[in-house]
């Protein structure tokens, strides 16, 4: 079996492995030296595994140690208050410990045959150590999680409004009501504000320190167990899992047929960048707990779905046939495309006025600039440069050529644009965006249906 084929197994019931090029173990055969991935960290639910290190080896086993970070906690029942041994390590210093560790245990292991006993030993040892640091009892309870953005004014804030409505408890009366509310609003503003404030500080500082932006979008994921009731068409909700099902296979079969498949490395490159999109189907048809047990080929099987290689082959296909029947025209989009880009930075003014015939180009660009800031008010400093669309036509002697503007920047058009809806200023001329063709024949046809509508009315 290769080792591609020893993926696909895990892939088609449903599990996904985190180490996919580090190598996780190593033994010495005949004097060569063999590594591979066999010791593996398996998931369904990549939201639940914050990270996985490899660590060094315990003892002479030829297996690595993996130490892996979990996004969960222990449940509890805080509805009973335990009374437990707490060790408090900031009353012994590192130096007694170091001093503990290296005189009043002995390291070595009496044994290096069996790993389990290795570990056991290995573990009588740590408790050991940590059996000389002072212990003090406290009670297990559902004291608040400590926020990012907490500090100690929130906690006395916290403080002061949970103390107020325990006032409150003892005596309902008016004055205690209003003082907790007050101080319930207070601590929500406050929380509120600092909340904000390290929100914008770690998206700020994104570039350098992304560890916290990441780590609180991690701990700001909810991780959903199962599919919610849907809607049906008929506007009635579904009651079972069954149900659901089948609402979602009505769904995804409206929009998807299916096709012989493919070969997938041929016509999609990357195998590691096809499984990455996969997995988001494969996650999803897992949460549906009719078939969510079921291998994913037969998951696809039961709900008339394709994989993400047969549907890309299809929208290829489909492309392809509207590129060869000309019903789409990749040439002018293209065309359209470039006309915008170059016209980002530019407004237009209609009617404006001619310079004099007789003048040069220089002087002809100095009265349309003079126009600019003095008429119609645009600070030269703003001005890249302007000119006259089109040609002169003498056989239209009151033709005016529009006169187009170059910003400086995208933000100075949407300024003197009023965000694309044209400006008219004091001296009664309409400052507008520049757009090309296809822009100007989509707005006049909107403004035909726009005027339809209303006669209709």
């Amino acid at each position: 079996m290769t080792q591609q084929e020893f993926m696909d197994i895990f892939n088609e019931n449903g599990l996904t492995w985190y180490f996919t090029y580090d190598t996780t173990r190593r033994r010495l055969v005949k004097e060569t030296l063999q590594e591979s991935l066999l010791d593996q960290v398996l998931y369904t639910n990549d939201a639940l595994v914050n990270g996985c290190k490899i660590v060094s080896p315990l003892g002479r086993s030829d297996h690595v140690g993996i130490m892996v970070d979990l996004v969960v906690s222990p449940s509890a029942d805080t509805s009973v208050k335990q009374k437990v041994l707490k060790p408090i390590w900031g009353k012994v210093s590192s130096e007694k410990l170091l001093n503990i560790s290296i005189n009043d245990i002995i390291w070595d292991y009496s044994s290096t045959n069996n790993v389990q006993d290795m570990w056991a030993e290995l573990h009588c040892k740590l408790e050991a150590v940590a059996a000389t640091v002072p212990a003090a009892s406290v009670y297990l309870d559902n004291r608040p999680v400590k926020l990012p953005w907490s500090s100690t004014a929130l906690k006395r804030m916290r403080k002061n409004k949970d103390r107020a409505w325990a006032e409150f408890d003892i005596d309902p009366s008016d004055i205690n009501l209003s003082n907790a509310m007050s101080k319930q609003h207070t601590f929500e503003e406050e929380e509120f504000k600092a909340k904000v404030s390290y929100e914008k500080k770690i998206t700020s500082d994104l570039k350098h320190n992304s560890k916290a932006f990441y780590a609180y979008l991690r701990n700001k994921r909810q991780v959903k167990s199962s599919v919610v009731s849907l809607d049906r068409r008929d506007g009635t909700r579904t009651d079972t899992s069954a149900e659901a099902a089948e609402v979602l296979a009505t769904a995804f079969s409206s929009v998807f047929v299916h096709e012989p498949p493919e070969s997938i490395l041929a016509a999609h490159g990357n195998w590691a960048t096809v499984l990455e999109l996969e997995s988001v189907q494969r996650r999803f048809t897992r949460l549906i707990d009719e078939v969510g047990t079921l291998p994913y080929s037969r998951r696809l099987e039961i709900l008339n779905l394709t994989t993400l290689a047969e549907r890309r082959i299809r929208g290829d296909l489909i492309e392809a046939f509207k590129a060869t029947s000309g019903l789409t025209d990749y040439g002018q989009m293209d065309a359209d495309k470039v006309e915008r880009e170059k016209r980002r930075s530019n407004v237009v003014v209609l009617s404006a006025p001619e310079p004099e015939k007789e003048a040069s180009a220089e002087q002809k660009k100095k009265e349309d600039k003079d126009f600019c800031s003095k008429v119609l008010g645009i600070p030269l400093k703003d001005v890249e440069t302007c000119w006259r669309a089109g040609k002169i036509d003498n056989s239209k002697p009151d033709y005016l050529r529009p006169l187009v503007i170059k910003l400086k920047s995208e933000g100075l058009v949407q300024e003197w644009t009023k965000e694309g809806k044209g400006y008219k200023t004091e001296s009664g001329f309409w400052i507008n965006k520049d757009l090309c063709a296809a822009d100007r024949k989509a707005n006049f046809l909107a403004r035909e249906q726009r005027r339809t509508r209303l006669q209709k009315k």
